[in-house]
């Protein structure tokens, strides 16, 4: 058949050169706030003027992207775009109406949710070729964990003041410790290994937890749906990876206490080590966060707090997805939407093939689970990529499979 064919839900199905275009403008933010923390972290500009001209600058580049790749969405998804901002748009309104003490904060996420998330929620939901997305995602991820390698050196060696940690590079890094834990899973080259630890090393010493946790479902959820037929290289990454985590538990504590002694040598005291190695579990204050909105909560149960309505409570977002759903929809519509999120997810993962499989458990990793910790749904691009790859994943019937072929 001449022509585009057609793939499940009536839309056309897109080349190569469409489907390159989309999936870089959904990975390219990563690069860019990844080079935009390079350089405001190397050249000492925190806190400076500078920083907000930088920042601007990287919200443009970001905006150029998404905008050299939207005629593509306009021609085969535009009723998904109208209608996913049409209804965002009337959820957004009636929380501004009717809980005005969210408003000043609802005006800070209005440009994050309506410029940043949205788009790549549709743009991550056009995608139907995934193979060009993980072409892409493995490029981003060595831009990233080459600037990350370069930051790190110029931490060590004390050319950069860096302070006690960054969760935001942390989750920058988290990027190349997946792909390249994900690439020694399938080849067990001295390259993807070496760049599977070190990026995973960087985030340890000069990061968060929460990425390590991220880090640590991505594995276990690679292990429980491996290739249906491994290649002899992919075993020995498998065996190499499953020995590396095996002595890593059983030693988890010489190895903390050493790679401590080593961090302390660069004047580096690693915030996730120390908290590691507590004997009792540390959430950081996020449990008096949860009792102050769930106490509110109660209060409110029904109608819940509003779209940002944890944000006048304490001052910031929740930092639990769950919890933060709830408090904005209330108990029922917040429970109804979590529970389609969930049965959606589960269902994802389970009927998927090996590469949308594999595709969903990096982005579950980086967008979905960060947020059981910190961050928040309403600004988080890679939660929207996530969400986007879930709903549009490939269903073909065998009749559109036929006329796919052809």
């Amino acid at each position: 058949m001449g022509g585009k064919a057609i793939v499940s839900g009536g839309t056309m199905a897109l080349n190569a050169p469409e489907n390159m275009s989309i999936s870089r403008a959904v990975v390219a933010p990563m690069v860019i706030l990844t080079f935009q923390f390079f350089v405001l972290t190397a050249f000492s500009l925190m806190g400076g003027s500078i920083e907000q001209v930088i920042q601007i600058g990287s919200k443009l580049m970001v905006g150029l992207v998404f905008v050299y790749a939207f005629p593509v969405i306009w021609r085969n998804n535009g009723s998904k775009l109208f209608g996913t901002y049409l209804l965002t748009s009337i959820v957004f309104l009636f929380h501004y109406l009717v809980f005005p003490a969210n408003r000043i904060y609802m005006n800070e996420i209005l440009f994050p949710l309506f410029f940043m998330c949205l788009p790549s929620f549709v743009y991550s939901s056009t995608i139907d070729n995934w193979a060009i997305l993980k072409e892409v995602m493995e490029k981003a991820a060595l831009c990233v964990f080459m600037m990350g390698l370069v930051l790190t050196i110029l931490v060590f060696s004390g050319r950069v003041p860096f302070g006690a940690y960054s969760m935001a590079f942390s989750y920058y890094m988290l990027l190349p410790a997946i792909i390249y834990t994900n690439r020694a899973f399938d080849c067990a080259s001295f390259r993807n290994l070496l760049f599977a630890f070190i990026a995973s090393f960087i985030v340890l010493a000069l990061g968060a937890r929460g990425p390590l946790m991220c880090l640590a479902i991505f594995a276990l959820l690679k292990l429980v749906k491996p290739e249906k037929a491994p290649t002899p290289r992919g075993v020995i990454g498998y065996l190499v990876l499953l020995t590396i985590g095996f002595f890593s538990i059983l030693f988890f504590e010489e190895i903390l206490l050493s790679l401590s002694s080593f961090l302390s040598k660069f004047g580096i005291r690693s915030r996730s080590i120390a908290l590691l190695l507590r004997p009792d579990i540390n959430l950081s204050g996020r449990d008096s966060l949860f009792r102050v909105v769930v106490e509110e909560l109660m209060k409110s149960p029904i109608i819940g707090l509003g779209l940002a309505g944890d944000r006048p409570l304490i001052g910031g977002y929740v930092h639990n997805f769950f919890l933060e759903v709830l408090s904005h929809f209330g108990v029922i519509v917040g429970l109804i939407v979590l529970i389609i999120f969930s049965f959606r997810c589960l269902w994802g993962l389970l009927r998927a093939k090996q590469l949308n499989y594999e595709l969903l458990i990096i982005w579950f990793s980086m967008g979905f689970m960060p947020l059981m910790v910190s961050g928040s749904y309403l600004i988080s691009l890679n939660f929207w990529v996530f969400l986007g790859l879930l709903l549009g994943l490939p269903s073909k019937s065998p009749l559109e499979e036929v006329l796919c072929e052809q």
